[in-house]
């Protein structure tokens, strides 16, 4: 088995398909399964490049954020927080080298 959207399991099926059969992960096993999982949305995105896999790794991020005890709002607060200290990626700049004294 692996980790589905909720909707998934009612809605996706074939009407000749009879029985679905579903379980509920415990804590432990989810946090697992949703690392899986985002592993498994970044490969799709790093296949297809396409918003719909942009949109799964952010329902990914969002879901995983929430396993493990934050709010949505912490996690943009702490995004922001870097973008305001570091900057963000726009700016394309590649970091060649570093030279210590």
């Amino acid at each position: 088995g692996h980790l589905a959207r909720w909707l998934t399991y009612s809605l996706s099926f074939p009407r000749n398909v009879a029985h679905v059969y579903i379980s509920i992960y415990t804590p432990e096993d989810y946090l697992r399964m949703i690392d899986t999982k985002l592993d498994e949305e970044l490969a799709e995105y790093h296949k297809d490049q396409n918003i719909e896999e942009l949109a799964d790794l952010l329902e990914v991020i969002r879901a995983a954020t929430v396993a493990r005890g934050y709010t949505l709002e912490d996690l943009e607060r702490v995004r922001a927080e870097k973008a305001a200290k570091r900057g963000g990626f726009e700016k394309r700049i590649l970091l060649k080298e570093v030279y210590e004294d």
